[in-house]
């Protein structure tokens, strides 16, 4: 589930 929410974070990351 962790994973889940990291890749998110990651993802908004890398968008912005």
């Amino acid at each position: 589930m962790a994973e889940i929410l990291e890749t998110a974070t990651t993802k908004i990351g890398l968008s912005r």
